[in-house]
């Protein structure tokens, strides 16, 4: 978790102030750079992971199962599905009954 210092704050409020016209408290920029800091966080988290989906596709083009502890939903017919249910292919994320109707989302 990334800690945010005095000189965050300080640039956070200079910011602020020239992007809105107003001042605001050091609690309102240490809220707002935290928030800044964990919204960019996750954004890499995602970059990453999705980084390592692409370069397991190259190695099986014709997709695998996505063996994730998380929830996703079907791009197709948006249901949630976990573990072994989940297929990864160059169409994104399916369910198995999709996947195995060989639906792709231009389908719908």
């Amino acid at each position: 978790m990334t800690e945010i210092t005095q000189k965050d704050i300080d640039d956070f409020k200079q910011i602020y102030k020239k992007e809105h016209g107003k001042e605001i408290t050091d609690y309102e920029a240490r809220e707002g750079a935290y928030n800044l800091a964990r919204f960019a966080e996750v954004i890499y988290e995602q970059i990453i992971h999705n980084s390592h989906l692409e370069k397991k596709l190259e190695k099986n083009p014709n997709g695998f199962h996505f063996d994730d502890d998380g929830i996703y939903s079907c791009c197709i017919c948006h249901a949630s599905i976990s573990n072994k249910e989940i297929w990864y292919d160059k169409n994104g994320i399916r369910c198995i009954p999709c996947q195995k109707s060989n639906r792709v989302k231009s389908d719908y």
